[in-house]
């Protein structure tokens, strides 16, 4: 039990790279965070990935300094590059998610019909350029453009740009003093997709 923390210092280093990895898709994609253990599967799985890459830096950075020398490829430089590519890889896998990349290949190919980060966020991304009109529980509507939106089932705000309250008869209603809102989701009962008039 007492040589478990020298046992476990070099796992948690070989995977770093892929924890760095994780850590950085979470923070830019717009998706939930899986269980700590699904993260640490993901971050097994990032690791070999890294590696590989960090073995072609090792391999391009020889082949350039037969032209030119940038230094001496040491033990440092090797961590420094696994940084920099777990961060990389973490950011560009994130720009995959966001831009619903892989699945519009996939849904073309008509192997699924899902989207990167659920239906309810590429709709809100689909319909960015429209009016949305806002049933408000309280029976009022407003609508405006949505600007930013929950990026999970948990109640969260809406940001409206150029709200306008909708009146009975169907007239809008603009408020000069005001040009943006927020609306909390859970004030919310139906959500339409319009184009303004």
């Amino acid at each position: 039990m007492e040589d478990l923390p020298k046992e476990l210092l070099p796992v948690l280093q070989l995977l770093l790279p892929g924890f760095l990895t994780t850590m950085a898709f979470y923070w830019f994609a717009e998706v939930n965070k899986p269980s700590q253990f699904e993260r640490v599967l993901q971050a097994m799985v990032c690791t070999p990935l890294i590696q590989l890459a960090l073995n072609q830096v090792e391999k391009i950075s020889y082949f350039i300094g037969q032209y030119c020398s940038l230094g001496v490829w040491t033990a440092d430089s090797k961590n420094i590059s696994s940084i920099f590519l777990a961060v990389v890889l973490g950011t560009f896998l994130a720009y995959i998610c966001n831009n619903d990349l892989l699945y519009t290949i996939a849904r073309k190919m008509k192997i699924t019909s899902r989207s990167a980060q659920g239906d309810q966020i590429d709709q809100f991304k689909k319909s960015g350029g429209t009016t949305s009109l806002f049933h408000l529980k309280d029976g009022r509507s407003i609508s405006g453009y949505i600007t930013n939106f929950p990026s999970n089932s948990s109640p969260n705000t809406f940001f409206i740009k150029q709200p306008e309250w909708v009146l009975e008869d169907g007239r809008r209603q603009e408020n000069p003093s005001c040009s943006k809102m927020l609306i909390y989701s859970t004030d919310i009962s139906i959500i339409e997709f319009t184009e303004r008039k």
